[in-house]
């Protein structure tokens, strides 16, 4: 009985050995997404509608889906209490890409800020200009 334990731990160990005590390596994944900023001076200029800046605009596109991000300030002696926005984006003959919305989810008292973030899968980095259109 002690040989027979004595041979099963000699063979259990030998497996573990062998096998590398169950150790597994990941495999290296060699991907690196495509990224695109765009930086037209259309995409990114300051623009005010109805008393409401944009500023610090960003539009990047990565592996062809794209994210707008802009920062509204209520420049107004009221609260603006709407909930959406109209993003419109346009190539360089004006023809419009893409409408998105730009909700926002809270209302900013005069002279408060915040920054919205509108996302779409298609590439925006061709994109030449971006207005803002209040929804009455």
């Amino acid at each position: 009985m002690k040989k027979l334990a004595i041979l099963l731990s000699i063979l259990l160990c030998s497996i573990l050995i062998v096998t590398g005590c169950g150790k597994k390596t990941k495999e290296k994944v060699d991907y690196e997404p495509v990224v695109k900023e765009n930086k037209n001076e259309g995409v990114i200029r300051e623009q005010t509608v109805d008393g409401i800046e944009f500023t610090n605009t960003s539009l990047k596109t990565v592996d062809g889906m794209s994210t707008i991000v802009t920062e509204i300030t209520n420049n107004t002696d009221t609260d603006y209490d709407k909930e959406k926005f109209i993003i419109i984006i346009k190539d360089k003959d004006g023809k419009v890409m893409q409408e998105l919305d730009g909700y926002i989810n809270s209302v900013i008292p005069p002279g408060g800020s915040l920054t919205i973030t509108s996302g779409v899968d298609i590439d925006l980095s061709e994109a030449y200009s971006v207005d803002y259109k209040a929804i009455e």
